[in-house]
């Protein structure tokens, strides 16, 4: 399994990059349109890879930071959303800006990403709108939810977790759980997710 890879950009198509990383391999890799939009020919970079497989076919996507991999890893869970439209949500939206829509239920913003239909845009709000922490939702929360996350991400690095890792752990916390398990809850939820 590919979870990251470093290279020069040999080539940008439309939606995709080719890169050729130092021991000679070269990757075509699906990005989102504001990571190409952000990447140039003949530049080296480090992209963190989703390595979809299916019976019939292999392909990669790549992504410049955590919170889109793991926003997209989280779209393409829902039932109608496959890899292609979670990249085109990415295309069209930051996780911030997206996480908005769910808060306000804004479906018909949603159906304007191709390929989403009105049921799929539906499903989407329903399944995502508790599952998104972003800063902005961090800003939402009291200060006794604030100090909990604090002590849930204390906690978690005295595990040696990395902060990377554990970020990316407390992004998968609801505001719901935030708000209403104990600090031994929401290690105990992040670490199961974790596993």
């Amino acid at each position: 399994m590919i979870s990251v890879l470093n290279g020069k950009i040999i080539r940008k198509e439309s939606s995709s990059i080719d890169l050729l990383t130092a021991s000679g391999l070269g990757f075509n890799i699906f990005v989102s349109q504001r990571d190409l939009d952000n990447l140039s020919e003949s530049e080296t970079t480090t992209l963190l890879i989703y390595h979809y497989i299916r019976e019939n076919r292999e392909d990669l996507f790549g992504f410049s930071n955590l919170e889109d991999k793991l926003f997209f890893e989280k779209l393409i869970s829902i039932s109608g959303v496959g890899p292609a439209t979670a990249i085109d949500i990415l295309s069209q939206f930051s996780v911030t800006e997206f996480a908005k829509l769910l808060d306000e239920k804004d479906v018909k913003k949603i159906c304007t990403i191709k390929g989403l239909g009105n049921k799929t845009a539906r499903r989407i709000v329903l399944e995502l709108a508790e599952k998104l922490v972003t800063d902005d939702t961090k800003k939402a929360l009291d200060p006794k939810s604030l100090d909990k996350l604090s002590k849930v991400s204390s906690a978690l690095k005295s595990l040696a977790f990395s902060s990377k890792e554990v970020e990316a752990m407390i992004s998968k916390l609801s505001k719901t759980e935030i708000e209403g398990e104990s600090t031994e809850s929401l290690v105990y939820i992040c670490l199961k997710d974790h596993e």
